[in-house]
C-alpha cells in the first residue's frame, strides 16, 4: 500500500478573529487481496493447522491420500493444503468439510452465501464446492452445490479462484457447514492444492 498525502493551509488574524483555510488531498493505491464480504470460516488460512475441517475420502485406495500444510505464495496467507491424490478415479473425491471448532458458520434464511477458494494442482480434476443448510438443532435440512461444468475444473498450477453463490438458504436454516471437494481423473501423481 502507498498513500501520499499533500496539506496546505493558511490562518489570518483580522479585528482580533482568527480565521484559517486550508485543503487536504489524498491519494491511496491499494491492492486488495480479498473482495467481497467477510470471511465468515474460521481458520480459512489454514494458520491454525486443519483446526475447523474434518475431511473424509471416497472411491480411493486405502493410503492413497496424502495431505500436508504447505507454505501458501498467496498473499495475506501462509498456509495452503496440498493433497496428493494419486489415481484417484473420477468417481472417487476427496474433501474438507468446515465445522464450529473455531467459529460456527451462521446463516441467514432466504439469503445466499458466497464460497470461494483457491486452487490449483494437476490440471483436470473437478472442483466441487458446496453449502450444507442445517437447522437450529444441527440436523441437515438440504445442500446446494456447484455443477459439473469447466469453471469448475483445475486448470492450472498456478492458484485460480472458483466461486459458488448458493440459491437462498431455507427458511428454517441457521447454520450451514462448507465443503471444498476434489475428484480424480485417475493418474498417477496428481495433486490439489487449497487456500483462502
Amino acid at each position: 500500500n502507498a498513500a501520499l498525502q499533500s496539506l496546505s493551509g493558511r490562518v489570518d488574524v483580522h479585528d482580533g478573529q482568527i480565521s484559517s483555510q486550508g485543503a487536504a488531498m489524498t491519494a491511496v493505491q491499494s491492492q486488495l487481496g480479498n473482495i467481497g464480504g467477510d470471511n465468515q470460516l474460521g481458520n480459512s488460512g489454514f494458520e491454525n493447522g486443519t483446526l475447523g475441517y474434518n475431511t473424509s475420502t471416497s472411491g480411493a485406495v486405502a493410503g492413497s491420500i496424502v495431505r500436508t500444510l504447505v507454505d501458501s505464495p498467496l498473499p495475506n496467507s501462509t498456509k495452503a493444503w496440498r493433497w496428493a491424490i494419486a489415481n484417484l478415479p473420477a468417481s472417487g473425491y476427496s474433501e474438507l468439510v468446515s465445522n464450529s471448532q473455531v467459529r460456527t458458520l451462521r446463516v441467514e434464511p432466504g439469503k445466499p452465501i458466497t464460497i470461494s477458494a483457491y486452487v490449483r494442482g494437476t490440471i483436470g480434476p473437478r472442483v466441487f464446492l458446496q453449502m450444507a443448510w442445517r437447522d437450529a438443532a444441527g440436523a441437515a435440512i438440504s445442500y446446494s452445490g456447484s455443477t459439473n461444468l469447466a469453471p469448475y475444473r483445475v486448470t492450472s498450477e498456478a492458484y485460480e479462484r472458483k466461486v459458488f453463490t448458493t440459491p437462498p438458504a431455507p427458511a428454517n436454516a441457521v447454520t450451514g457447514n462448507v465443503y471444498v471437494r476434489v475428484y480424480g481423473t485417475n493418474t498417477p501423481d496428481q495433486w490439489f492444492e487449497v487456500d483462502n
